[in-house]
C-alpha cells in the first residue's frame, strides 16, 4: 500500500487539506480492535513459533542477561546492606592464617573491582 501525502500549498487561506492525511489516521489505535481484525494472523504466527520452540518460550540460559530479579534472593536478605563488607572481614572470615582455603574468584573479583 501507498501512503497518502499531503500536498503543501503556496496559497494559506485556502482550506483544501479536509481530504489530507490528519482526516485518513487514526488518532488513537484501539488494542481490541486490533487484536480483533488480526486474530487469524496472530494465531498462525503463535502457532508457527510454538512448533519451532516446541511450546517452550524460555529463553536459553545463555542468553540471558542479568535482571533485577537477581538481587532478591533469600542470599541477598541475610547481609545488612548498611554495614557493607571490607577486605579484611573477608580475609578472617577465609580462615586467616590458614592457605589451604581459597578466596572465591568472585569475591577476589569483586575485592579487585572495589579497588579501583
Amino acid at each position: 500500500g501507498l501512503i497518502p501525502t499531503m500536498a503543501t500549498t503556496t496559497n494559506r487561506n485556502s482550506k483544501k487539506n479536509d481530504g489530507g492525511l490528519s482526516s485518513l489516521t487514526p488518532r488513537q489505535i484501539s488494542v481490541e480492535k486490533f487484536t480483533e481484525a488480526r486474530a487469524a494472523e496472530l494465531e498462525s504466527l503463535h502457532s508457527v513459533i510454538s512448533n519451532r520452540l516446541n511450546n517452550d518460550f524460555r529463553s536459553k540460559r545463555n542468553k540471558r542477561r542479568r535482571t533485577n530479579a537477581f538481587t532478591n534472593q533469600p542470599g541477598k536478605k541475610r547481609r545488612n546492606p548498611k554495614r557493607p563488607r571490607s577486605e579484611s572481614s573477608i580475609g578472617q572470615a577465609s580462615g586467616g592464617g590458614d592457605h589451604e582455603t581459597k578466596i572465591p574468584r568472585r569475591v577476589k573479583r569483586r575485592m579487585e573491582l572495589k579497588g579501583r
